[in-house]
C-alpha cells in the first residue's frame, strides 16, 4: 500500500561514530572480555602484597577501598606490557576503530581511548560503576567510587565531574600513563586527569557506563 526508502550506514562493528554519538563507545566496555580473568588475577596479588585484601568485592565496603581497587587495576595494567599506538586505518569521516580490550592485551598496544575503554571493563567486570570523558583530542576514563551513576547518559558540562570528584564521590584517571615508559603513579594519573577536565575550552562531554546500561550493552 505504500513505499518508503532511505539511505543506511553501517560501520564495521569496532568503529566508534565520534562524539555524533559519542554514548555508543559504551559498547566498546567489555566487562566479559576473557583476557580480563589474568588483570584480576594480577589485581588481587598487588591488592594482597600491599597488606590488604584480595577480594574484589565491588561497592561492599567504603569508598577507601574502592580506591584500592581502582589503585590496583591502574598497577595490573602497568605490567601489560602496553605501548601507546596510534589507531587502525579507518576510512570514515568522523570517528575511529576501537581495539576491543582483548585486542588491547593480546597484541600489547592501544591509542588513549582504547585504554579508557580497557580500564573502564576492567572495573565494571568487579561491579563498580564507570565512565568515559572525552576532551578534544583526548579521552580517558573515571569511576564512581560510591554505587552511584548520574541521570543522563551523556553530560556536556564538566563541573558535575569536577565537583562531584573534589567531594569524593568520583575520580577520573588518565590511562595513557599506564603504558611502557610511563612510569606515572595513581595519584599522579587522576591529578593530571582532573586537570583535564577543568579545561573546560577543551571539554567535549562525559558517557556514564552504568548509566548507558539500560540502552547500550557490551558488545559480544
Amino acid at each position: 500500500l505504500s513505499e518508503s526508502s532511505c539511505e543506511v550506514t553501517v560501520l564495521p562493528f569496532n568503529d566508534w561514530p565520534g562524539c555524533d554519538m559519542p554514548e555508543t563507545i559504551a559498547s566498546f566496555v567489555t566487562p566479559n572480555a576473557s583476557s580480563l580473568a589474568g588483570i584480576r588475577a594480577s589485581m588481587s596479588d598487588i591488592l594482597a602484597s600491599w597488606g590488604k585484601s584480595p577480594s574484589l568485592e565491588g561497592y561492599q565496603s567504603d569508598r577507601d577501598r574502592v580506591l584500592e581497587m581502582a589503585a590496583a587495576a591502574y598497577a595490573a595494567l602497568e605490567r601489560a606490557n602496553i605501548t601507546y599506538v596510534n589507531p587502525p586505518a579507518g576510512f570514515e569521516s568522523a570517528g575511529q576503530r576501537v581495539r576491543l580490550p582483548d585486542e588491547v592485551l593480546s597484541n600489547h598496544e592501544g591509542t588513549c581511548i582504547d585504554l579508557a575503554v580497557l580500564y573502564a571493563s576492567v572495573l565494571e567486570s568487579i561491579g563498580l560503576n564507570t565512565m568515559v570523558h572525552i576532551v578534544r583530542g583526548h579521552a580517558f576514563a573515571g569511576l564512581w567510587l560510591v554505587d552511584d551513576y548520574h541521570p543522563e547518559m551523556v553530560m556536556y558540562n564538566s563541573s558535575a565531574a569536577t565537583r562531584r570528584i573534589r567531594n569524593g564521590e568520583m575520580r577520573a584517571v588518565e590511562c595513557t600513563t599506564f603504558t611502557n615508559g610511563s612510569r606515572t603513579g595513581f595519584e599522579d594519573a587522576c591529578r593530571s586527569a582532573l586537570s583535564r577536565l577543568e579545561d573546560a575550552d577543551s571539554f567535549i562531554c562525559t558517557v556514564d557506563i552504568r548509566r548507558t546500561r539500560t540502552k547500550i550493552t557490551p558488545l559480544p
